[in-house]
């Protein structure tokens, strides 16, 4: 398992200061990315103009833009583990735990990621 730490928080945010990406890709398989990543957007408390300029930041850098309408059943295991790892960001937490992140991956997405 990784620990990334990015940056200091006060201790009044109880849930933005974790992010979480598990070994196992925890997903609803009807959502789309887009969907995904709007409801974890939320779950954070982030602001939708927020949520929107940080789904666009990485959705960018991790090339998935042609899978954002795709329901998740209908990812490559590679893109499932991007779009896990997205997940594990939004909020720009101080601390994420990354379990083996990019197993299953392509060299290019390992890069992406």
């Amino acid at each position: 398992m990784y620990v990334v730490l990015l940056k200091g928080r006060s201790g009044a945010d109880a849930l933005g200061f974790l992010g979480y990406r598990p070994q196992e890709n925890a997903r609803w398989p009807s959502l789309t990315v887009q969907e995904h990543l709007e409801v974890f957007a939320a779950m954070k408390g982030l602001r939708k103009a927020d949520a929107m300029a940080a789904v666009t930041r990485l959705v960018d850098a991790l090339k998935v833009q042609e899978q954002l309408k795709l329901p998740v059943k209908a990812l490559s295991e590679g893109v499932k583990r991007k779009l896990c790892f997205a997940l594990s960001l939004l909020g720009n937490p101080s601390v994420v735990l990354l379990d083996e992140p990019s197993t299953g991956m392509d060299p290019e997405g390992q890069l992406q990621m």
